[in-house]
């Protein structure tokens, strides 16, 4: 898995132009075209062997591929196919990329493994468990399962470390680490995976789901037979949610503060293990740093929060994951208080300052600041100044600033404001917002020396002459 084709050259037929013209991550997938990339500058297709068809020969034991299996004869430019002509080899990848006359790799397949088949199951999982959650139609309970299981069938293998070594460049900030997608990213599939396995867990108790992943089982030779809800449980449990928590215990899951803390407590409180749930809980608070050591949520959110609610990054876009993480960690640790009295609103007030900053760094209800890696220069957009966290903000803390950008937000009403969709009155929020803006008045930010920090934001004039 890897998230460039050739970062270098770009494109085997028109070169760099791919980047010029596209940006960074160009490529065109189609999750219905396995294994192909199309380059959207020259409209060339890539590989130009049928990579499905010499992976589906190489399926073994377990439904995994093994090279050894797999028909050779099948790695072959499908459009220069004769023995003797000099582009059978052309542009062929067998998973581990094509290799040119002149030495240099193209990993096509890689990045259509990264982008398609590991970006998009997971994100499909999750898909099918909300929708499951929202309605109640186990259909989406039972194709959700499916997916979810055979992940967990495969994922206690998977090891970024030998493509890295391979010079095949991940989301792992140059550590090398990761699972499916590098350390950094992994954080994100980790939790979305545990989150949905919190909805489909519950919904194991279903004969056709258990009828199909236990035939699937024997089909392939599973050392798990999935004969029962609790053997598919235990496939869940054992070969996610543990190894989401053994990896971010050795960093092979390891992102920007906040990210690893909250992959740890999700999969912590989904397990729900009466010894290794607190353990994984006491991990959050230990001594540590980024990479090393426990996950240091104190020293975090003590020392490297500074007075204006920033974290210690400079950049708007990373700074703020930390308070957007954060608050997810802080949600789920209010559901483990069975296992651990963990309350980061309570314990950490700079969190709550944390919310107030986002805002602050605004310009003309239009802009944050682009500082370092934000965004483009010039572009418009707010970062991570949204109604969700706003309102929760102001439901938590009934906070006045939070009730007044709320209103602003949503175009100066209250009409459509509301809650969380499991809340007993979600529409509840319009009155009490709409009481305080009449009491207080509308948003109104002006001049703020953010000395924390390092930025003055100088605000002048009314209305359309601000």
């Amino acid at each position: 898995r890897g998230i460039h084709v050739n970062p270098d050259l770009g494109c085997p037929s028109c070169g760099r132009q791919v980047y010029e013209e596209h940006g960074n991550y160009p490529w065109i997938l189609d999750i219905n075209k396995p294994f192909k990339i199309e380059c959207p500058s020259c409209a060339e297709v890539w590989p130009k062997n049928d990579f499905s068809a010499w992976h589906s020969s190489g399926l073994g034991a377990g439904g995994v591929f093994d090279p050894a299996r797999a028909d050779r004869r099948l790695l072959v430019n499908e459009e220069h196919p004769d023995a003797e002509d000099p582009l059978r080899g052309y542009a062929v990848d067998d998973g581990l990329g094509w290799v040119d006359e002149t030495g240099q790799r193209w990993w096509f397949v890689a990045f259509f493994s990264h982008y398609c088949t590991w970006t998009e199951l997971p994100r499909a999982v999750t898909a099918l468990a909300e929708s499951f959650l929202y309605t109640g139609d186990r259909r989406y309970a039972h194709k959700g399962l499916v997916l979810l299981d055979r992940i967990a069938d495969v994922y206690p293998a998977m090891d970024l470390r030998p493509y890295s070594d391979m010079e095949l460049y991940n989301s792992h900030g140059g550590t090398g680490e990761g699972r499916l997608q590098g350390c950094i990213w992994e954080t994100f599939i980790s939790e979305g995976l545990s989150r949905a396995a919190d909805v489909l867990l519950d919904a194991v108790d279903d004969d056709e789901a258990v009828g199909f992943l236990s035939s699937k089982a024997q089909q392939w030779q599973l050392a798990n037979d999935k004969s029962s809800p609790a053997r598919i449980r235990d496939n869940i449990r054992d070969g996610l949610l543990r190894e989401f928590i053994g990896s971010v215990r050795d960093f092979r899951i390891r992102g920007n503060e906040g990210m690893t803390q909250t992959a740890m407590a999700a999969a912590a409180a989904v397990l729900d293990d009466p010894q290794e749930t607190p353990a994984a809980l006491d991990w959050l608070f230990e001594p540590g740093a980024r990479g090393a050591g426990g996950g240091h949520i104190p020293a975090v959110l003590v020392g490297e929060v500074d007075r204006d609610g920033v974290g210690n990054e400079a950049s708007p876009s990373y700074s703020f994951i930390w308070m957007n993480l954060f608050r997810r960690c802080a949600a789920v640790l209010e559901r483990c208080t069975h296992h651990r009295d963990f309350d980061l609103h309570r314990d950490f007030p700079r969190l709550r300052r944390m919310y107030a900053a986002a805002h602050r760094l605004t310009a003309l209800d239009q802009y944050t600041p682009r500082i370092g890696d934000t965004g483009r220069a010039g572009d418009p957009g707010l970062i991570s100044v949204d109604l969700e966290t706003t309102i929760e903000v102001f439901e938590r803390f009934g906070e006045t600033w939070s009730a007044q950008l709320a209103h602003r937000l949503n175009g100066n009403t209250v009409a459509g404001l509301h809650t969380s969709v499991f809340d007993a009155d979600p529409e509840g929020v319009q009155a009490r917002i709409a009481a305080v803006v009449d009491r207080e008045g509308p948003l109104a930010l002006t001049s703020a020396n953010l000395n924390g920090y390092g930025l003055a934001m100088l605000r002048h004039g009314t209305g359309e002459q601000r």
